[in-house]
């Protein structure tokens, strides 16, 4: 069940940030410059799959109830804490590495 809405929400998510949001919005409804011909697909697609990923995430959420995070499941709160933050500090390395590579 987890894989088919994974495989089920990137499909969508690639479509939607495509066909949807790029072309139909972006490009044809607003008429923006940057988004003429296939510029800046990826990076609207990128966006539409998290989307869809954190949709499908949520699904997969209510159809299998809610569990408590405990030692039971093989995580204590904190090793999702040092999860949690590893991730933080990626996101900042990445933003600031974007935000290094437009100034500069």
């Amino acid at each position: 069940l987890r894989v088919i809405l994974i495989l089920m929400s990137l499909v969508f998510g690639c479509w939607f940030g495509r066909q949807v949001v790029h072309h139909r919005f972006l490009r044809n409804f607003c008429g923006l410059q940057m988004f003429s011909e296939c510029n800046g697909t990826l990076f609207i697609m990128g966006f539409s799959c998290v989307g869809s990923l954190l949709v499908g995430c949520v699904a997969y959420n209510v159809i299998m109830g809610t569990w408590e995070l405990d030692g039971g499941m093989g995580m204590t709160m904190r090793d999702f804490c040092r999860m949690a933050q590893c991730c933080s500090v990626t996101a900042d390395i990445i933003s600031i590495l974007m935000i290094w590579d437009a100034i500069f």
